[in-house]
C-alpha cells in the first residue's frame, strides 16, 4: 500500500478522500499543539532525543509534523508473520484479510452456550488445539486469563501453551517488562537464534494506549522492550464514543489517529523500519446502559474509518469486529458477529479480531469459535470475488443447453463447481426438513458442540504440535524460567 495515497482504499468505504485528509490534518494539530502524555521516563528521553518537544514535568510530548510523517514512511507497508514450526508465513498488509480470536477473556463459556466460569490451562490447551484445526482462523492469540497459575506467571504460561499446541502465527501481549523478556526468550528458543527471531518473527505484540491521549508506564515499558527486540507491534486504541473520546465519530477518529501515531513515532525511533499495525477497538459508549458496545453499528462505522485512515498511511490495519455484546450463543450473537465479519471483509481489514469471543470481549467460547470459522469461510469466499473470462462466461455451455436444458451433467459444471462454491462443514444445515427431523432436528449449537468434540478427539491422539529441536529448546527455556521464578507446581508442563 503506497503511503499517503487513496489508491488502496477498500471496497467498502465510509470516508471520502477529503474527509480522510481533514481527519489526518486535525490529528497532526492535536499531536503538535496538545500532545500525548507518556508515563515513562525512558520513552520521554527517547522521544526527546528524536526531535520531539518533551515537557518532563508534565510528561507531555508534542510531535512536529515532519517527525510524524517520517515515522509513517519508515514503517513497512507489509510484513511476514511466520508459522511457528514451519517456514511458512502470512503476508500482513495489502489486500490480504486474516481472521483471528480476540484478546484476554476473563470468562470461559461451557458447552451449553450460557454458563461461564474462570478459564484454566486445560481450556487454553483445548482452544489452541481447535484453532490449529480450523481452516479459516488464520492466527492464534493468548486469549484467556488463566486462573490456575500464579498471577505473575499467566502471560508466560499462555505463550508456552500457544507455542506448544498450535503452529499458527501468534499475537500476544504482556504487562510486565520481566514477562516480556521471558516471552521473547521462549520465542527465540523456537526460532533458533535472535537474528532469525527478528527476520522470521512468529509473534506480534499488541499494546494499547489509554484514551484520551495517554500511554501508561507499564504499557510503554513493554513497547520499548518489544521494539528493541525487533518484533512486530500492533497498536490498538480503544476510545469510547462520548466517554473517553469526543461524542462525534469524526472527533473520535481524530483522537484515535493521534494516539496510534504517537506510538508509531516511538516505535520507529527505537527501531527504524519496525513493522507496526495500525489497529483499533473503538467502542460506542451506550448512554442508556453506561456500558461499552462492541456490536453497535457505530462501532463498525468507526472500524471502517480506522481501516481507511490506516490504508492512507500505507500501514497494515487491524480491528475488533467479530465479537458480540450478547451473554449467550443466541440470535444477537449471530447478527452482531455476522455483520462484523461481513463489514470487516468488505472494508478489507488485514487482521479481523474477535473469533470465539462473547460478552463484550470478556468471554471465550469454543462453540462460537467453530461457528465463527464457518462465517469466516463464507467471507473468505466473498473476498475472493468473481472471476470473469471467456470460459467462465460459459456462452458455449449456455448455447449447448438451450432453453429448458440442464447443466448438471455438463463437463463445465464438473470443472468449476468446486472452484466456484464454498462448501461449509456439517455445522451449516442445508437439508430438507424431513431429513433434518429424521436426523434429530439439531440446532446450530448442537452441531457446534459436536464439532468441538470431534476436533478435540482428533487432537487428543497427539501431544504438542511443536516438535524436534524447537520443542526441546522451548522446554529447556521454560524450565529455566520456572526455576528462576521459584515456580515449582503448575497444572501443566509438557
Amino acid at each position: 500500500m503506497p503511503k499517503f495515497s487513496f489508491t488502496s482504499q477498500p471496497k467498502l468505504r465510509i470516508l471520502s478522500d477529503l474527509q480522510i485528509e481533514e481527519i489526518h490534518d486535525c490529528a497532526l494539530r492535536v499531536l503538535k499543539n496538545v500532545g500525548v502524555r507518556f508515563h515513562c521516563d525512558e520513552a520521554l528521553k527517547i522521544l526527546g532525543d528524536h526531535d520531539c518537544d518533551v515537557d518532563l514535568k508534565n510528561k507531555i510530548v508534542k510531535f512536529n509534523n515532519t517527525k510524524v510523517m517520517d515515522s509513517i514512511r519508515s514503517a513497512p507497508e507489509t510484513f511476514k508473520h511466520y508459522y511457528i514450526n514451519k517456514d511458512r508465513f502470512l503476508e500482513i498488509g495489502g489486500n490480504n484479510i486474516f481472521y483471528y480470536p480476540g484478546s484476554t477473556a476473563v470468562n470461559f463459556m461451557e458447552s451449553d452456550g450460557k454458563t461461564v466460569r474462570s478459564p484454566k490451562c486445560q481450556d487454553f490447551i483445548h482452544y489452541s488445539q481447535i484453532v490449529q484445526r480450523l481452516d479459516f482462523v488464520d492466527v492464534q492469540t493468548s486469549c484467556m486469563l488463566l486462573t490456575d497459575v500464579p498471577e505473575d506467571f499467566i502471560e508466560i504460561m499462555k505463550v508456552y501453551i500457544a507455542l506448544l499446541f498450535c503452529d499458527k502465527p501468534l499475537i500476544t501481549s504482556t504487562f510486565k517488562k520481566e514477562n516480556t523478556r521471558d516471552v521473547v526468550n521462549m520465542i527465540e528458543a523456537v526460532s533458533g537464534d535472535k537474528e532469525t527471531m527478528k527476520k522470521k518473527s512468529c509473534t506480534a505484540f499488541i499494546y494499547c494506549p489509554s484514551p484520551p491521549l495517554t500511554w501508561a508506564e507499564v504499557i510503554v515499558e513493554n513497547v520499548i522492550e518489544t521494539a528493541k527486540n525487533g518484533l512486530p507491534l500492533i497498536f490498538v486504541s480503544m476510545p469510547q464514543l462520548g466517554a473517553t473520546a469526543p461524542a462525534t465519530i469524526a472527533g473520535c477518529l481524530v483522537q484515535h489517529t493521534a494516539e496510534i501515531l504517537s506510538g508509531l513515532v516511538l516505535a520507529q525511533a527505537i527501531s527504524p523500519g519496525l513493522p507496526v499495525v495500525y489497529g483499533g477497538t473503538p467502542l460506542l459508549f451506550d448512554m442508556k446502559t453506561a456500558t461499552s458496545a462492541l456490536g453497535a453499528i457505530e462501532t463498525y462505522m468507526m472500524d471502517i474509518g480506522i481501516s481507511q485512515i490506516g490504508r492512507f498511511y500505507g500501514l497494515p490495519v487491524r480491528a475488533t469486529m467479530t465479537e458480540t455484546d450478547s451473554k449467550c450463543l443466541d440470535t444477537q450473537t449471530g447478527w452482531e458477529t455476522g455483520m462484523g465479519f461481513l463489514i470487516g471483509t468488505l472494508a478489507e481489514i488485514n487482521l479481523i479480531s474477535g473469533s470465539g469471543m462473547i460478552e463484550s470481549a470478556r468471554c471465550q467460547s469454543l462453540e462460537k469459535l467453530v461457528m465463527d470459522n464457518e462465517i469466516a469461510g463464507m467471507c473468505r469466499r466473498l473476498s475472493n470475488g468473481i472471476d470473469v473470462d471467456e470460459d467462465r462466461l460459459a456462452y458455449n455451455v449456455i448455447a449447448e443447453a438451450g432453453p429448458e436444458g440442464s447443466f448438471l451433467t455438463n463437463e463445465h459444471t464438473f470443472k468449476y463447481f468446486k472452484k466456484e462454491q464454498y462448501f461449509p462443514s456439517l455445522l451449516t444445515d442445508r437439508k430438507e426438513r424431513a431429513e433434518w427431523e429424521r436426523l434429530g432436528a439439531s440446532t446450530t449449537l448442537d452441531r457446534a458442540k459436536d464439532r468441538v468434540r470431534e476436533l478435540l478427539e482428533k487432537s487428543s491422539k497427539n501431544g504438542p504440535y511443536l516438535e524436534g529441536e524447537k520443542l526441546e529448546n522451548l522446554k529447556r527455556v521454560f524450565k529455566e524460567i520456572c526455576v528462576r521464578r521459584n515456580i515449582s507446581k503448575l497444572p501443566f508442563i509438557a
